[in-house]
């Protein structure tokens, strides 16, 4: 779930976990499908309990869920909102990469509706006790484990390769709260869908990336 200067960031953005868990318990499904289909639709509703349940992780990495889940709830409610205000059209612009804007690019990377639904069909290529699922978003490979109750989703899939889950954690909490603060902007007088992805970019690329931002702001968020 980048600056370019193009930014991508969250779930899927983002990736599912594969070490022994301990803590709250995990609830194996029969079938590799159920456990996509549950796991994926706990990441679309937010839900890090039900997300916990049907990963397979480590102490750090459902640390890292339970942010993600809260980003997913903050994404949510971002486009909610944008596209009562500005329309349906222009958050699938937003969400366009090809979208170029003057200074900076950003879109949410999050399990939606329409990822959700390819749970339902979306090939499963199984091989012994794995399993792996490719094409849910552009180089995501989602990875399946077979244990002696059912399938669980490898949650190390949620954190990006090489990543570490303590360095991401941090990053992803000031994500969360930049899509919740910048949410403010949306609809208000004078400010339409380009000027509230710039002024994202910009923070995002500030706070988490060091990059200052370059040219006199479209708004002052901290008015708002």
């Amino acid at each position: 779930m980048c600056v370019q200067r193009s930014i991508r960031a969250g779930i899927g953005v983002v990736a599912l976990i594969s070490l022994l868990a301990c803590g709250k318990s995990q609830t194996p499904q029969p079938t590799a499908r159920d456990a996509l289909v549950v796991a994926m639709k706990a990441a679309h509703d937010g839900n890090a309990d039900a997300l916990e349940a049907a990963c397979r992780a480590t102490d750090d990495q459902r640390k890292l869920l339970d942010i993600e889940a809260d980003y997913t709830r903050a994404c949510v409610a971002f486009h909610d909102a944008f596209v009562a205000a500005y329309g349906a059209a222009a958050w699938a612009t937003f969400q366009d990469p090809n979208h170029k804007l003057p200074d900076a690019e950003i879109q949410l990377d999050y399990v939606d509706t329409d990822r959700l639904k390819l749970c339902d069909s979306i090939p499963i290529r199984e091989q012994g006790n794995e399993a792996w699922v490719d094409g849910l978003e552009k180089g995501w490979q989602l990875h399946l484990i077979k244990t002696g109750d059912g399938w669980l989703v490898d949650a190390a899939c949620f954190v990006p390769p090489a990543a570490d889950p303590k360095q991401m954690a941090p990053m992803m909490q000031s994500m969360t709260e930049l899509v919740r603060k910048y949410q403010k902007a949306i609809g208000r007088a004078g400010i339409g869908p380009d000027d509230v992805q710039i002024e994202l970019a910009r923070a995002v690329g500030e706070v988490i990336f060091g990059i200052k931002p370059k040219g006199p702001h479209k708004f002052d968020i901290d008015k708002m």
